[in-house]
């Protein structure tokens, strides 16, 4: 199971989103997958998040918040909610400029794409999790090495001299 979710499910939307925006300019792009795949995966999973991160809550009592788009949210005591942590990667907060593609940013560690923040999950011995990242997602580094791997694959063909039709 967990094979397959990791590596088709949201591992396949990270690898599409990113291959799509990647030929949008390959002559920006490529350059900057070339200089550090880890990077530029981690910040493509931040804006394209393999794991939504739907997380059910139930208010146990009255709680305000301030949601990202200013306004205040009130839940009542008793409320049932489902939160998508993975808006988190866009919180300005942690991430200057959140919506700007930016491999190696400042923070980068700490986006929430697989229902723990990276850094986090990657201090735990096992994929089970650990005190530092409690629900853990087991496809976490499959899904990483996946998404990198298939945009590797792409991209080295993309690079490739191609045959004239000529010499076909």
């Amino acid at each position: 199971w967990i094979a397959m979710f990791a590596g088709y499910g949201g591992t396949s939307n990270l690898a599409y989103e990113t291959l799509k925006m990647v030929l949008k300019d390959p002559a920006l792009y490529v350059p900057l997958f070339r200089k550090d795949p880890q990077a530029f995966m981690l910040e493509s999973a931040r804006l394209h998040p393999p794991v939504a991160g739907m997380n059910p809550v139930a208010y146990r009592k009255p709680t305000e918040m301030k949601l990202a788009t200013g306004r205040n949210f009130q839940a009542r005591e008793g409320s049932i909610a489902m939160l998508l942590s993975s808006g988190a990667n866009h919180d300005p907060a942690i991430f200057t400029d959140p919506k700007k593609f930016q491999p190696g940013r400042k923070n980068a560690e700490r986006l929430l794409s697989w229902n723990n923040e990276w850094g986090a999950f990657s201090s735990c011995t096992s994929v089970a999790g650990c005190e530092a990242a409690p629900r853990g997602c087991p496809g976490t580094f499959l899904s990483m090495k996946l998404a990198t791997g298939a945009m590797e694959f792409f991209l080295t063909d993309m690079e490739r001299p191609q045959a004239r039709a000529s010499e076909l």
